[in-house]
This record gives C-alpha cells, sequence and structure tokens, in this order.
C-alpha cells in the first residue's frame, strides 16, 4: 500500500472512522501525502465536509470521484481572524463552489515560548522524521483518560506512516497500548489512567453515582510511569460527572461507611496533588521530561455560543470565531486554577501544554456522529439522533490534537 493511502487508512482506524463508511467498500487510492486522494465512489458527502472541516486538508468539489488534497496555505493568501493569542484561525476563499468554503488550520501567531520551523508546513510532510530521532531509544508514555489516547493515537499517525510495516508493531489492549519503532528503538505508549489517581470504576465501567475516587493513591498504572523519558499526562473529563464527587482516604473496603462528599474541584485538587507528590517522589528530572495537558473543552451546551437551536456540536462546520470565547459548561475555570497552583508547587519541573483556549473555539472538530461506543460505529439510527448520541468531546484525527502535539513536539 503506497504512503497516501496507507496513511488516511490508519487515521480511519485510529480516529474510530472506517474506509467502508466513507468510500461504500470501495478502494481509496492516492500517490504521496501532498498529492490527491481520490475518492472513487460512493462516498458520503456529508462525512467528507465533517471530516475535511477537522483537518489541515484542501477541499475541492465534493462529488462523486471527488479529489481530496493535502496541501499547506502556502499561496493560498489565507486571512487570519485572529481569535487568540497564540494561535490564528485562518479562512481560504479558495474552494469548490458548494463546498461550505471550510478550510481551517490553527498556527503559531505570535514567537511565545519554542517554535515550530515553518509553521505553515502540514505537521504530516515534516515532523515525522525529526520526531522519531528525536524519539530515538527513548519511552515516550502517554496516560490519562480518553482524551490522553486522542492525543497518543494523533502522535502515533504523525510518525508511524513512513515506516515500513516490518519494523514497526502496534499492540492495543484495554488499558495499554503500545507502538514501538523498531528501527529507532523508541516506543510511544499510552496507559489507561481516567483521574490520575484510583478509583473504583478504572476499568469496569459502572454507574457514576456508585464510582468513589481514591484521592490519597495514585493510579495503579503507575509502575508503567517508571523508567520513561518522556511523560505526558492529562485528567478532567472523567471528573466532570457531577457538582459533587464521591472521594476516598484509605481502603476501599470501607465502601459506603467511608467516603466522603467533595465539591468536583476540590476533589480534582487533591488528585492532583497526590499525583503531584509521586511525580516529585519518583522522577529524576535529569532523565525524565515531564509533559501535562490541561482540560479539552467539553461542547455539548450550543447555547453557550449563542446557538440556542442546535444539537450540542452535531453540523457545526466552522470554528467559532468571538475572541478569548470560554464557555463555562465546556471548561470549569476552577479547575483550570488547581492545575497551576499545583505545578508551580512541584519540584519537578513540569511543562503545561495550555490546549483549553485554543481548542474552545473548536465546536466543528468534535467526532459527533461518527463516534463510536464500546468498539462499534453508531448505528444509522442513533446517528439520527444526535441530540443523545454525538459526541462532543472527542475529536476527529487529523484534527485538533495535531496542533496539541505540536506544541508538545516544539518542547521535546
Amino acid at each position: 500500500m503506497n504512503p497516501g493511502s496507507y496513511l488516511l487508512e490508519r487515521v480511519l482506524k485510529l480516529s474510530a472512522f472506517s474506509l467502508a463508511s466513507l468510500t461504500g467498500g470501495k478502494p481509496v487510492t492516492g500517490r504521496q501525502p501532498s498529492a490527491a486522494v481520490t475518492i472513487t465512489a460512493g462516498h458520503r458527502i456529508r462525512w467528507v465536509k465533517a471530516f475535511i472541516a477537522t483537518t489541515g486538508v484542501r477541499l475541492g468539489p465534493v462529488r462523486r470521484g471527488a479529489s481530496v488534497s493535502h496541501r499547506t496555505t502556502s499561496g493560498d493568501s489565507p486571512r487570519s481572524l485572529g481569535v487568540d493569542g497564540w494561535y490564528s484561525v485562518f479562512w481560504s476563499p479558495r474552494f469548490g463552489r458548494g463546498s461550505g468554503g471550510v478550510f481551517w488550520k490553527q498556527q503559531q501567531r505570535r514567537p511565545r515560548g519554542p517554535r515550530v520551523s515553518n509553521p505553515r508546513v502540514s505537521l504530516w510532510n515534516h515532523v515525522d522524521q525529526v520526531a522519531l530521532e528525536k524519539l530515538r531509544g527513548k519511552r515516550l508514555v502517554f496516560s490519562g483518560d480518553s482524551l490522553q489516547r486522542n492525543q497518543w493515537e494523533s502522535f502515533v499517525c504523525m510518525v508511524e506512516w513512513t515506516i515500513p510495516p516490518q519494523k514497526k508493531s502496534l499492540t492495543l489492549g484495554k488499558v495499554h497500548n503500545v507502538f514501538k519503532a523498531k528501527e529507532y528503538n523508541a516506543t510511544i505508549e499510552f496507559h489507561w489512567a481516567p483521574f490520575l489517581v484510583q478509583s473504583n470504576t478504572d476499568i469496569n465501567i459502572k454507574e457514576a453515582k456508585k464510582r468513589i475516587i481514591k484521592v490519597d493513591s495514585v493510579s495503579d498504572t503507575s509502575k508503567d510511569w517508571e523508567g520513561a523519558d518522556i511523560l505526558a499526562f492529562n485528567t478532567y473529563v472523567w471528573w466532570m460527572y457531577g457538582i459533587r464527587v464521591k472521594t476516598l482516604w484509605g481502603s476501599f473496603a470501607n465502601g459506603e461507611e467511608g467516603y466522603a462528599q467533595l465539591d468536583t474541584p476540590v476533589a480534582y485538587k487533591i488528585g492532583l496533588k497526590t499525583w503531584a507528590n509521586w511525580i516529585d517522589s519518583n522522577i529524576n528530572p535529569n532523565k525524565t521530561r515531564v509533559f501535562f495537558t490541561t482540560m479539552s473543552p467539553i461542547h455539548s451546551k450550543s447555547e453557550e455560543w449563542g446557538r440556542e437551536d442546535g444539537l450540542k456540536c452535531f453540523n457545526e462546520s466552522e470554528p467559532l470565531k468571538k475572541k478569548n470565547f470560554w464557555g463555562n459548561f465546556a471548561a470549569n475555570k476552577e479547575m483550570m486554577s488547581a492545575v497551576d497552583e499545583v505545578m508551580k508547587k512541584m519540584k519537578v519541573p513540569v511543562s503545561v501544554l495550555n490546549v483549553t483556549q485554543l481548542s474552545m473555539y473548536r465546536v466543528d472538530a468534535h467526532s459527533s456522529i461518527y463516534t463510536e461506543t464500546g468498539g462499534k460505529l453508531l448505528t444509522p439510527e442513533e446517528r439520527a439522533d444526535p441530540k443523545k448520541h454525538a459526541d462532543c468531546i472527542h475529536w476527529c484525527l487529523p484534527g485538533v490534537p495535531d496542533t496539541w502535539n505540536q506544541l508538545l513536539f516544539a518542547h521535546l
């Protein structure tokens, strides 16, 4: 399989899309990642538009037999909407008629912090080899909830497509995923730890009302954090099932007798302190770099961005353009402040990847009704009910997590 079609197939696999849903079971062909990828027949126009809207991908006329080209904005004279101090969202008017005029790419606007060389060049065209060289002989470990798994999937997609099949491997498990680049002796891992501390629902998910979080002990997966050269953490979305959570000190055997109900931001901060204490006690900063990705916004209340008749993020086709937009349901500022307070007091330096504001605008970039539950894509009946089934938490790939990884890559 050539690199262009292999990349697209891997992206679709890892982001819960399938080639069959895009092409009606017919093959996708292409020559190079920067060349046209031809959708041969039977594709769903709405799916293609949704897919293109979340990527750095150029959209031509969407019709049977249309071409979808992967190009950068160079030469397209994009117009900056200037919606954020770190990043701009660009719109380019050069599209086929009827396409909806959607081409959004977040790029660094002002030189604050580490800069990625030539940020106008797509990540997919220049990061892969450089990232693999930086990871030679190293373990990069992502650990956290399903948004951190989203970021892991994005990173794997960025680097794996140029490696011949016999020189790489991918092992997927319930709580532990490992990609190996054999020639580079590098591993990129994901370890499931949705709270970073222990809970009684990490694996066998029960009703949220029965969930108890053991805020004084780090996750059992902490044994897999040891020995890593680069650690990238997150935790947020699993905390957001209520305004108060059941928290526990001591043994789960105490059960209903031993827990206390705390406001979610308070419990979150206590859990973060427990994680921070483990990092300070067990990580050698001369050997291991530590990163923390801030909360990924939840776009489930369309009234927050002025769409009173909306169905969460369903059918959103453009990023929000209001500067410094913040949805109070989308992200909790008190919990955001807790991250800042805890990290400042740590002995081991932690690089915080602040992705919340730049992701806040991207109501258009979620997997929506093209998500999966229990490893299966939604049925036509479920897709017809976006109010209940649209996924406005996770992101399409390629998409927003690629921007997060551009920040990570800039710090490596």
